[in-house]
């Protein structure tokens, strides 16, 4: 039995999700680009973003790198359940330093947490260990990406034994990617939020206390343009005749430089989203004198005055 997503980039956790909706989202096509030609058509996906200085040859080029990644659904294979992920290096082929070096993913935390027990990438076994501090969500990361190389796509299967999951079984995530090149830092790492990864349905204490708390937070984003040319392809053709046995152009053929210059003026649309995530800490507590009896009910309000109430 298989759960399919189809045209849900894992930015949600039911599959009814339809393609309308998640074009809302802002992170396929419009946000990344540069990943729309591995992706099938109409299929929603996320994208990480790392911002990358090359300092060689000098002199130093800022370098934007992209990585593109989709929920492609959960089977259940007798006891066990395999999720399936498309993982893509959307980068340009000769993109100096741009291949995979491991991925992150998100796992949530206390009871509902949930470690694969294996994973592999195009059928082939690859290792999982621990998380890296880095990043500020508690994570895993899978080993094995060397292949993955410029406008190439891996499958990545993880295998949880023993426990069966539904889409409902599935929350809302955040996926890291690490390059080759160095230690983890802010030019060789980044992760975006979205993903659908597994998390165990918890049942919630009963009757628990709701609090809305409101806070008012201000944001603030440093973004970069880099723009790039790349050539289209170029085609030849010939014009006259041949010229035999004269080894010079004819006359308006002055120079040897063949070198020019082309400017274009562009529009670059960027969408943006702001959100921000919550993580409460207990920071004290207070406790009554233990009883044989259940709690005191909380006491009612007193009567409102009026209507023939009587108030001694």
């Amino acid at each position: 039995m298989a759960v399919n997503n189809q045209g849900d980039c894992g930015c949600g956790n039911s599959t009814n999700t339809t393609a309308a909706q998640n074009s809302e989202i802002g992170v396929a096509q419009v946000g990344c680009p540069q990943c729309a030609l591995l992706f099938a058509p109409n299929t929603d996906y996320l994208c990480v973003n790392i911002m990358r200085t090359q300092n060689q040859p000098p002199p130093p080029v800022l370098q934007s790198l992209w990585y593109g990644v989709r929920f492609a659904g959960v089977e259940i294979q007798g006891a066990d359940s395999i999720v399936t992920y498309t993982i893509c290096n959307c980068n340009l082929p000769g993109t100096t330093q741009a291949g995979i070096s491991h991925v992150n993913f998100e796992f949530c935390p206390g009871e509902g947490a949930l470690f694969p027990d294996a994973a592999l990438v195009n059928g082939q076994q690859v290792v999982i260990e621990n998380g890296d501090a880095f990043f500020t969500f508690p994570n895993f990361k899978v080993e094995g990406f060397a292949s993955v190389e410029s406008q190439t796509c891996i499958q990545l299967q993880l295998r949880y034994n023993g426990v069966i999951l539904g889409i409902e079984d599935f929350v809302q995530g955040n996926f890291g990617v690490k390059i080759g090149g160095g230690p983890i830092g802010t030019d060789t790492a980044g992760s975006v939020f979205g993903l659908l990864v597994p998390c165990r349905n918890v049942t919630p204490p009963d009757e628990p206390c709701d609090t809305v708390v409101f806070q008012e937070v201000c944001a603030t984003a440093q973004v970069t343009v880099v723009p790039s040319v790349i050539s289209l392809g170029t085609s030849v053709s010939c014009i006259g005749d041949p010229i035999i046995n004269n080894g010079t152009c004819p006359e308006r053929f002055s120079t040897t430089n063949c070198t020019f210059t082309v400017t274009q003026i562009m529009c670059v649309r960027i969408p943006l989203r702001f959100q921000a995530h919550v993580n409460p800490i207990t920071t004290s507590m207070a406790c009554a004198e233990p009883t044989t009896t259940s709690c005191l009910p909380t006491p009612p309000p007193p009567p409102t005055p009026g209507n023939g109430t009587i108030i001694e």
